[in-house]
Order: structure tokens, then C-alpha cells, then sequence
């Protein structure tokens, strides 16, 4: 999904260390609030763990 961390099989390598949980939040192609949560693995790179997609507002 366009906007996602790994969007496009992209590697990104976190600074944090592992088990560190990563939010991300963005619009998709309809305007929906898309977001998400990734835990550091242990070499560094990220894994998506939870997805939500719902009107544009702020849920934690």
C-alpha cells in the first residue's frame, strides 16, 4: 500500500533497537486514514504486526 513503510518490497533498516514498536499513519488512495505498527526484528529490519484502515481520524 502506497505510503507504508516497505511499500514496493523496500528493506527499511530501523536505528532502534530490536522488539521496538514503529508507527506509521497515512491517507490511502481514497482518503481513508490507514495505520500501522511494525516491530523491529533483530537485524534491524522492520515487520508489519498490525494494520487499520478507518475514516480520517486519530485512534491509538
Amino acid at each position: 500500500m502506497k505510503g507504508s513503510l516497505t511499500y514496493g518490497n523496500k528493506v527499511v533498516r530501523s536505528r532502534y533497537a530490536p522488539g521496538t514498536v514503529v508507527k506509521n499513519t497515512f491517507l490511502d488512495q481514497f482518503g481513508y486514514r490507514v495505520h500501522e505498527r511494525y516491530v523491529v526484528q533483530p537485524d534491524g529490519t522492520l515487520k508489519l504486526t498490525w494494520r487499520y484502515t478507518g475514516p480520517d481520524y486519530l485512534i491509538d
